[in-house]
C-alpha cells in the first residue's frame, strides 16, 4: 500500500470514525480482494483483566471488512447509484484472550463484487435490499486464531 493511500485512509478515519485511531487500529494492507488490520493492546483498549477489550477487537474486525465494503459503496455512489448502507448483524466467536498484537484479515472482496454486480446489473427482479455476509478472522502473534467476526451488511436502494 502506497504512502498516499495510507495517508488518505488515515485522514478518512480521523474525519469520519475518530475512535478507530484512538483505539490503535491500523490498516496494514489493502487490495481489491482483501484487507488486513491490526490492533495492539494499549492502555486505551484493554479491560481490567489486562487483555484487549472485546469491543476494540470487534471494531478492528469490522474495519477489515468495512474497508472492502465502503470502497465498493463509494464507487457505486460515484457511478450514480443511490444506495444506503448499514450493519444488519454482527456476531463474534472468541476463542482465546487477546494480548499483544492481533491481525484481522477479510478476503471477501470477490464475493462482495459478485453479489453487488448481480443485484444491480443482472437480476432486475431483486428486492430493494441486499445482505452481504463477511468474515474477519483475527490471529495473534503466535498465529493462533483469537476471534472470528461475522458481519451482515445491508445495502438498500434509496
Amino acid at each position: 500500500m502506497t504512502f498516499s493511500r495510507r495517508l488518505y485512509i488515515w485522514w478518512f478515519l480521523i474525519r469520519r470514525i475518530p475512535i478507530i485511531p484512538f483505539l490503535g487500529i491500523r490498516v496494514e494492507d489493502e487490495s481489491d480482494n482483501s484487507c488486513i488490520t491490526s490492533i495492539r493492546r494499549l492502555w486505551r483498549n484493554r479491560n481490567p483483566f489486562g487483555i484487549t477489550y472485546f469491543a476494540a477487537l470487534i471494531a478492528a474486525g469490522e474495519m477489515a471488512a468495512g474497508t472492502l465494503i465502503v470502497q465498493r459503496f463509494l464507487e457505486l455512489q460515484e457511478e450514480g447509484h443511490k444506495l444506503g448502507l448499514v450493519i444488519a448483524k454482527c456476531e463474534a466467536d472468541f476463542k482465546r484472550p487477546a494480548s499483544g498484537y492481533v491481525w484481522f484479515k477479510c478476503e471477501d472482496g470477490d464475493c462482495i463484487d459478485k453479489a453487488l454486480y448481480t443485484w444491480l446489473y443482472i437480476d432486475s427482479n431483486t428486492p430493494n435490499k441486499l445482505f452481504i455476509h463477511t468474515i474477519s478472522k483475527g490471529t495473534n502473534d503466535k498465529g493462533k486464531e483469537v476471534v472470528t467476526i461475522n458481519i451482515a451488511w445491508q445495502f438498500y436502494k434509496l
